[in-house]
């Protein structure tokens, strides 16, 4: 009969690749030693503590565990591949993780392609992980990082990344957040969650101009309306933002933007005035390259609507244009103290400039209301274009699907 020894190594692995989780790789390879070193040889790990047996009384000390047997004591050629979950970790969680990544990117024990942290521990980055030459895919949601990211010039050095996606990040200047763009010459997509790339007290500019970049994702983001703020990567194909962070002081904001896509977040569900005020007067665009805009989650206030206004107005390439309307906003709008105080958007937004859309083929509004500034975007639209109602091209319907763009409402603004 044959033994385990028989068993080639690699065959091992893959059927310890094939268990649910941690809990079941840890158990299986305490077996035997072939399929120990089956385990410890892999080139990819998802170690997840939520898989971890709750009855178990330090969950931190036994995730801590494997993941040291793992990372220190890796016994085939280097890993490739690895994902670290504990959103809850917060045992020596600032030495030991960053002592993980720091081996992780060390070329001399692993091959790192693909790298996702997922880790609730005070952390700082180690200089090696930037430095990380064979990094294809890196993702760091750092819960506890309050300090900032500090990459100083030179510090990024990653010439195969492809994909970089930050989650509850920040970085210590709007330099810095430079630094880790101009270090990834590859990169195609940058995904940011919850992270500030910028400081109120930042002087230096913000400029994204990767050729390699086809998608970038600022969601939830903050700081980039502190400063001067280019997209000029010339093969972008969407870019996604939030629209409250437009502009934020004087002289910062968006000033370029080359994506031949982009998404409007509106994220915030109420502005106040007084933020309103200095994003619609502040707004100084020129003209973009923008094909399709989609606007998600308008509240059609007189701020909100200027800001869209300021966007159609600086794309005169426009040819889809897609509106979805916050379905709370009637409700919230009407109980909020300050709803007369909304700053008024500046007459001239709203006056048609015939042409300016003769591109336009497709205009859809979604969970319309009947809101007098839901009107003006429309009558914006339909003056400045060559768009006809016929439903191919045209639509306006309320959240439950009735259709408005034929209506008396709609057709006695133009």
């Amino acid at each position: 009969m044959a033994s385990m020894d028989d068993v080639p190594l690699y065959i091992l692995q893959c059927i310890m690749m094939l268990l649910p989780d941690v809990r079941h790789a840890v158990r299986t390879s305490a077996v035997s030693r072939r399929l120990r070193d089956a385990w410890m040889g892999m080139e990819t790990y998802e170690l997840d503590a939520s898989t971890i047996p709750d009855h178990l009384l330090d969950l931190d000390s036994t995730f801590a565990g494997v993941v040291d047997r793992v990372v220190f004591n890796h016994s085939g050629p280097g890993i490739k591949f690895m994902s670290l979950a504990h959103t809850r970790y917060d045992t020596d969680g600032d030495r030991r993780v960053t002592a993980w990544l720091d081996r992780l990117a060390s070329r001399d024990h692993h091959h790192l392609k693909r790298l996702d942290v997922n880790i609730g521990a005070a952390l700082h980055t180690p200089p090696s992980l930037f430095r990380c030459e064979t990094l294809v895919d890196l993702r760091l949601v750092v819960h506890a990082a309050a300090r900032g990211l500090e990459l100083d010039d030179g510090a990024v050095h990653l010439p195969h990344l492809r994909r970089l996606c930050l989650e509850h990040t920040g970085f210590r200047s709007s330099t810095h957040f430079q630094n880790l763009i101009d270090g990834c010459p590859l990169l195609e997509l940058l995904h940011l969650r919850f992270t500030a790339i910028a400081r109120r007290e930042d002087t230096v500019g913000i400029d994204i101009r990767s050729p390699a970049l086809r998608l970038v994702v600022f969601e939830g983001c903050g700081g980039y309306g502190m400063v001067p703020f280019e997209v000029s990567a010339p093969n972008v194909e969407e870019f996604v933002f939030s629209g409250r962070n437009t502009v934020a002081v004087e002289k910062g904001g968006v000033r370029r933007l080359s994506a031949r896509k982009v998404s409007l977040l509106m994220d915030d569900k109420l502005w106040w005035y007084k933020y309103l005020s200095k994003i619609v007067d502040k707004m100084r665009v020129a003209e973009w390259g923008i094909e399709v805009l989609r606007v998600e989650g308008m509240w059609p206030n007189q701020g909100q609507a200027g800001v869209v206004l300021h966007l159609l107005r600086s794309s005169p390439r426009l040819r889809n244009l897609f509106i979805t309307n916050e379905l709370e906003h009637p409700r919230e709008i009407s109980i909020d103290a300050h709803r007369e105080q909304y700053p008024a958007t500046p007459e001239f937004l709203f006056d048609a400039v015939p042409g300016r859309l003769s591109h336009l083929r497709r205009f859809f509004m979604f969970n319309f209301t009947g809101n007098r500034n839901e009107i003006s975007i429309i009558k914006f639209v339909l003056e400045s274009s060559c768009i006809s109602i016929n439903p191919d091209q045209f639509g306006v319907t309320d959240f439950l699907g009735n259709d408005w763009s034929s209506t008396q409402l709609i057709l006695a603004s133009l």
